[in-house]
């Protein structure tokens, strides 16, 4: 997951004005090929471009999803197993979850469409739905809760919390 690490920094880094340290990040983001990490940066950029000025940002908004589609595009088996998984969860959700950890061990038995010997999914790819897999409505309303209270707070926490649930919708940066 060096990309992903790679895309928390540059962030960091783009936040505290460092630019000179910038370079051998991007590199190690492009030579990863990380896909989270690309939507990471690019969600904290948007976030960056709309606190300066929002016509800037709502220009922006169209051409980065249209380049995060295209990166997408580039491997399309693994967003079609995503979207699998996240399907075959929704057997298991309960109000009170199935317990921390308990992804890797329950979704074998909740699958009818993924054949688990072939390829064992240990994370959902997602990690606010293994959140609410595992904890419940209580760990969404806690991640909720949490989110909103960073965002509220403006300057670099909003940047970094928008750039790391953008990499939490489609990969498990908290693992």
């Amino acid at each position: 997951h060096l990309g992903e690490t790679a895309a928390l920094v540059l962030v960091l880094l783009g936040v505290c004005r460092l630019w000179w340290l910038t370079p051998a990040t991007v590199g190690v983001l492009l030579v990863s090929g990380s896909r989270p990490g690309f939507e990471a940066v690019a969600a904290a950029g948007l976030v960056a471009l709309w606190q300066k000025d929002k016509r800037w940002g709502v220009i922006t908004v169209v051409p980065v999803v249209i380049a995060a589609v295209a990166i997408g595009l580039q491997r399309p088996g693994t967003v079609v197993e995503r979207f699998m998984i996240w399907g075959e969860m929704a057997h298991g959700f309960s109000w009170f979850g199935n317990g921390l950890g308990s992804f890797a061990t329950s979704f074998p038995y909740l699958t009818t469409t993924i054949d688990t010997l072939l390829h064992y999914p240990e994370h959902a790819h997602n990690d606010l739905l293994e959140i609410i897999f595992e904890l419940g409505a209580p760990g969404a309303i806690f991640i909720l809760v949490g989110g909103i209270w960073l965002c509220t707070r403006g300057g670099m926490e909003r940047t970094v919390v928008v750039a790391f649930a953008a990499m939490a919708l489609c990969d498990f940066p908290a693992h």
